[in-house]
């Protein structure tokens, strides 16, 4: 129903397909930036207008969970360069967006990969952070934010010491990959990434 580039294009487990976010037409000094969400149904052809993302966003992702939510995280607004650290959950199952506890770092065109046991990793991108975006876990079964944690090399906004949120920075080894324009991209070492998480736990518990 509206015409959008840089959104994102979800298939929900009833096979329809949520689109969220993007970049419409623009028009003088308004931002383009859309927070209009759309669901295709295969079945029939039709849009059906749903719910709009409480963040206007466009180069963000959008990730399936297991439970059948989808996760958007991250992406920019179109005027100033705003890196919203927002994200938000969508529930098929009553067409509505909620907030969800906040990225570390604004990012966009960045990845997001559900891991098999079913927390989302948050990897490169791009932001005006002059060391680029941290890389961050999501936990879907969490039922509240995470605990204070500083791990070190780990990059938060404004500081090295993480804030109370669901998202974790971990410390990872990545291999830079070729990007696109001024995205960077990386390659993430899972094992690195296990060994990261053991070694925080460690360091956890001497609080």
């Amino acid at each position: 129903n509206a015409p959008r580039a840089f959104h994102t294009a979800t298939l929900l487990p009833d096979g329809k397909v949520l689109v969220a976010g993007g970049s419409g037409p623009s028009a003088g000094n308004t931002d383009p930036t859309l927070a209009s969400a759309e669901i295709f149904d295969p079945a029939t052809g039709a849009w059906i207008n749903t719910a709009p993302l409480g963040q206007p966003r466009q180069a963000h992702t959008a990730t399936l969970l297991p439970n059948g939510k989808v996760l958007v995280a991250g992406g920019k607004s179109f005027f100033r360069s705003v890196f919203p650290t927002s994200a938000e959950l969508f529930d098929p199952a009553t067409g509505k967006w909620s907030p969800t506890f906040p990225l570390v770092s604004g990012r966009e065109d960045h990845f997001a990969t559900v891991l098999p046991d079913g927390k989302v990793l948050i990897a490169g991108g791009f932001n005006t952070s002059d060391t680029g975006p941290s890389t961050e876990l999501f936990d879907p079964a969490a039922q509240s934010p995470l605990p204070r944690v500083g791990l070190p090399g780990a990059q938060g906004r404004g500081g090295d010491e993480i804030g109370d949120q669901r998202f974790e920075v971990i410390a990872l080894q990545c291999r830079y990959m070729i990007g696109l324009g001024r995205s960077k991209k990386h390659a993430i070492d899972v094992r690195a990434e296990q060994q990261a998480q053991r070694t925080a736990s460690a360091e956890t518990e001497g609080f």
